[in-house]
């Protein structure tokens, strides 16, 4: 019996160690978890840093790297370090259409779209200036409403969403509109259809090879037939 009680005092005192260096590396994990460096870090840029406004509507970034933000007092290109600010100016006819920017793409050819609140532009980047796309081709009708969106499908077209509705852009010319109330975004699902969310009208889905729209009630509707 006794030599039992010794075997059981020896077994309990050979894992004692085990324990401690267990809850030892138990303790400097937690320690290193809680004093490490978080996984993101986030910094500020505001007026203090060259940012134009503190309202950004949009961002995007070029195939240069350039960063350019959508503000309520312009648009601005960052790259890095400073801040190249664009703004309307009824001297240039080449300057953004207004000082209120609301959306941004950049397109498969890395053109640069900016959506303001006075019409669509494309900036010219060998020429450091701005185009704007406001005629709906055959017509003298000037699309000057404000651009709340902008999406390239993956045929290369992009659809414009505004405060009148929604453009199509084939090749830089607008060829439709779809007056279907305030867009405000677009998505392409992988059918090739477009989802169309409104402001006023609710959500849309357009079937792109019928040309047709279908206003969506989002909960009857049934995701399994599209």
């Amino acid at each position: 019996m006794a030599e039992i009680f010794q075997n059981k005092r020896l077994a309990a005192h050979s894992i004692k160690p085990y324990y401690s260096a267990l809850i030892g590396m138990f303790a400097f994990l937690y320690l290193s978890i809680v004093h490490a460096e978080p996984a993101f870090q986030f910094h500020t840029l505001d007026k203090q840093q060259g940012l134009a406004s503190s309202v950004v509507y949009d961002i995007a970034q070029d195939g240069d790297g350039f960063i350019w933000f959508a503000t309520e007092d312009g648009l601005q290109k960052y790259d890095g370090f400073d801040f190249t600010d664009y703004r309307h100016s009824r001297l240039d006819d080449h300057s953004i259409s207004s000082n209120i920017v609301r959306s941004l793409l950049v397109d498969s050819k890395d053109q640069l779209w900016i959506g303001t609140n006075n019409g669509l532009n494309i900036y010219t980047k060998t020429q450091n200036k701005f185009r704007k796309i406001d005629k709906v081709l055959g017509s003298e009708v000037r699309m000057t409403q404000q651009v709340l969106d902008i999406f390239e499908t993956k045929n290369k077209e992009v659809w414009v969403g505004t405060s009148k509705g929604l453009n199509r852009i084939l090749n830089n010319n607008i060829i439709a509109n779809y007056p279907i109330g305030k867009v405000r975004s677009i998505l392409e699902d992988d059918n090739n259809n477009l989802w169309v969310g409104t402001l006023d009208s609710g959500l849309y889905l357009f079937d792109v090879n019928r040309n047709t729209f279908k206003s969506i009630s989002v909960k009857n509707y049934n995701y399994s037939k599209h």
